[in-house]
């Protein structure tokens, strides 16, 4: 199998290296462009890559700088790998382990093509696709090492589907080969941790609070957030605003309003007011305080909890109790052997596992390639006390402990496989057959570690810095106007008939909303005209009420698709109704709830993302420094007259192509 990780490192590296000729160079002869200590660039050799780069790339590299620009993007990269192999960072412990792994997988890499030349040799089917494979692995000959790889993994990417039956076939024969023929010894008696019933009875006495249900109440809330800072609900109105909103729900309330339509109303999210069970310690003391102590059938009063104001109806209430040793008993046992497993597996790392060949592999050993290995997911072993806290559980790595017997031996089992072909590939000197390609991903794992190193030394932020350059560009650092809306639309369509018809049903509709002054008639109230009459089902539902804020256009994408509506809606105020106006093939009337306008965000909310941008802008410079001082280390030098002899060529070879296209017209 193609591993992602190398397919990242070459995508990395394609980005970053290109190759150059060696040798040494005293006195440049018209066919070089450039040189620099050990290495010359040809003539042939810059317009080869300028005419392998992409279309959308050449754009950049055009005139005598632009040519200037690739040359110095060609001669970089071998500088850079020098100075990387002068500084001897793949020397270090944990580097070098990882180097191991990336040479250990690009062995498998290599493995996985030959399964598949191996089947496109073996039967005759297979024909068309072995010719058309074979000519687009010789054409591969004449790219630079990195692009040769990459291409190479996508034609074996591409060719994979229509043999991959065969292929594990193979793959599956070749693995048990490998297992019949090596000497594996596996102690799994190590990982059976028993549990007598005492132990685990004084574990559930030790451990009483996590198998405690507590005190439950069934609720229906009104829940309005506001903002605390530019990243805390940004979408939220200001704390004042807030209570100004809670406040109109809680005086329809008491005018007989129901609680569920109002809280379709003016809750911050629709998807809450659905009635709930909470337990007692979830959602702070201030919410405790409050739905703990009213009887089911009372509301409350408003009340703040966190960075929002609340009303809530108690609909019923349940005592909490401790779970009973015997409902419990199974769940002990298994968090009882987990805990335990945990504890013996660190006391007993050194303790041999398994052996391949008679290579021995510590618990130790095991435990770090689990964690390299298995991918992150959500851990099955969440205890109690955690999951009732609500937290949010992003994918965590399980403790290899925390499987059952039978997981952990399908793993290890996974892993002894993995060693054999790694050993088998290694035997096989695939990773000399393969050394540039080693060398590649070897470069391109190095590089970034070189290059934060280096930066580190180099760039340096203070405070003020960051306050100057929040000044300089205070236009960059605004939240964006906001407006809260209901909406009627009409749906249109394509068709002359079609729009003009919904024109004169929008026109309607709008009279019916605010008719003429001389026509004496009071105008429909805007949420009743939008369940009557628009065609959009999910806010007419809720009078027109839109369930997001609007924002002012926020990013190039966002004013592409929707500047024509925002537009029409930020030239209103609060509680205006616009006149119709048409949005693609619709057209829409739209009434403003609420408005805020575009405002400096505070420097304390924003620092963080100012230093980034000055961290980038400051990147920037020191880099450029950076290799223009690399590149005078290295005497490289650009000669103008042959390279402006091949920016003619190209010019020249353009007008034949566009004059032979004319031609052929």
């Amino acid at each position: 199998m193609i591993s992602k990780r190398i397919i990242s490192y070459i995508i990395f590296y394609l980005l970053l290296f290109s190759g150059c000729s060696k040798g040494d160079l005293n006195t440049p002869d018209p066919n070089v462009v450039a040189s620099f200590k050990g290495g010359i660039i040809t003539r042939e050799h810059l317009k080869t890559k300028f005419d392998e780069l992409m279309p959308c790339c050449k754009e950049r590299y055009k005139g005598l700088e632009g040519q200037k620009l690739l040359l110095k993007n060609m001669v970089l990269p071998i500088a850079i790998s020098d100075i990387i192999k002068k500084k001897n960072i793949d020397l270090r412990q944990n580097i070098r382990e990882e180097l191991g792994n990336i040479a250990g997988e690009l062995n498998m890499t290599f493995l996985h093509m030959k399964f598949h030349e191996k089947v496109l040799e073996s039967d005759e089917k297979y024909r068309e696709l072995r010719e058309t494979y074979r000519l687009q692995k010789r054409r591969l000959e004449g790219y630079p090492i990195s692009e040769r790889f990459q291409r190479l993994l996508q034609l074996h990417q591409k060719i994979h589907p229509n043999i991959a039956k065969e292929v594990e076939e193979i793959g599956k024969n070749y693995l048990q080969k490998l297992r019949n023929e090596a000497s594996i010894t596996r102690n799994f008696e190590l990982l059976m941790i028993k549990s007598t019933e005492d132990e685990l009875k004084n574990f559930y006495q030790q451990h009483k609070d996590e198998y405690r249900v507590p005190d439950r109440v069934k609720i229906e809330e009104i829940r309005v957030e506001f903002k605390k800072g530019r990243n805390d609900c940004p979408n939220c109105p200001e704390e004042e605003k807030a209570k100004e909103i809670i406040q109109k729900a809680l005086d329809e309330l008491k005018s007989g309003a129901e609680f569920k339509e109002v809280a379709g109303k003016y809750s911050s999210n629709v998807q809450s007011i659905e009635p709930k069970w909470l337990e007692k310690g979830v959602n702070g003391q201030e919410f405790d305080d409050i739905a703990f102590s009213i009887e089911p059938g009372e509301i409350s009063p408003i009340f703040k909890s966190g960075n929002s104001f609340y009303i809530i109806r108690v609909l019923e209430k349940k005592k909490g109790y401790l779970k009973s040793y015997e409902e419990v008993r199974d769940q002990i046992e298994k968090e009882y052997k987990w805990q335990k497993g945990e504890e013996f597996l660190r006391e007993n790392s050194d303790r041999i596992l398994f052996s391949i060949n008679g290579k021995p592999y510590t618990i130790g050993d095991f435990i770090k390639e689990y964690e390299k290995e298995i991918d992150p997911h959500i851990c099955h072993h969440m205890k109690y006390s955690e999951m009732k806290h609500g937290e949010n559980k992003k994918p965590m790595l399980c403790d290899f402990a925390h499987n059952t017997i039978e997981e952990q031996k399908k793993i290890i089992n996974r892993m002894i496989d993995k060693e054999l072909i790694v050993e088998d590939t290694f035997n096989q000197m695939i990773h000399v057959e393969h050394q540039r390609e080693v060398e590649l991903l070897t470069m391109s794992y190095l590089y970034p570690i070189f290059h934060e190193e280096e930066m580190r030394k180099m760039i340096r932020i203070t405070d003020k810095m960051i306050e100057d350059y929040y000044r300089k560009h205070q236009e960059k650092y605004q939240s964006p106007a906001r407006a809260k809306i209901r909406m009627i639309m009409i749906k249109g369509g394509e068709k002359k008939e079609e729009k003009e018809k919904a024109y004169q049903k929008a026109k309607e509709v709008y009279k019916n909303i605010k008719p003429s002054i001389f026509s004496f008639k009071k105008g429909m109230d805007f949420g009743e005209a939008a369940r009557k009459y628009s065609d959009d089902k999910e806010t007419a539902s809720k009078g027109g009420l839109l369930d997001f804020d609007v924002y002012e256009c926020r990013n190039e994408v966002e004013y592409m698709l929707l500047h024509g509506f925002h537009k029409k809606i930020f030239e209103l105020k609060p509680g205006d109704i616009s006149e119709i106006f048409d949005f693609g093939d619709d057209y829409y009337i739209v009434e403003i709830m609420e408005m805020e306008r575009r405002k400096k965000i505070p420097f304390q909310e924003i620092k963080e993302e100012v230093k980034k941008d000055l961290m980038k802008e400051e990147h920037q410079k020191v880099m450029e420094r950076w290799e223009d001082d690399l590149l005078r280390s290295i005497g490289y030098v650009v000669y103008e007259k042959p390279l402006k002899e091949v920016l003619e060529e190209l010019i020249n070879k353009k007008k034949e192509e566009k004059n032979g296209k004319f031609t052929n017209s």
